[in-house]
């Protein structure tokens, strides 16, 4: 996996993977269901020490110039 400015996207053609990063602290962001449906959550929520805070609704991923129409 490649850093392509907000995402990591996987550089294999058979992989069609990408992971949305957090613009806060730099976690990966996880998908995560709360009582008001789903929502993407920084993976840094509710660790000890720090925690980040930061969740989104929805995140769309635009497929990179550099990336092959096969691999994703």
């Amino acid at each position: 996996m490649t850093r392509q400015g907000r995402f990591k996207v996987c550089l294999n053609d058979t992989c069609n993977s990408w992971v949305p990063l957090c613009p806060k602290c730099g976690a990966e962001m996880v998908q995560r269901n709360g009582p008001y449906g789903s929502f993407w959550g920084c993976r840094n929520y509710r660790k000890e020490g720090e925690s980040c805070h930061h969740k989104e609704q929805q995140i769309s991923f635009s497929k990179p110039q550099w990336v092959s129409e096969k691999s994703l």
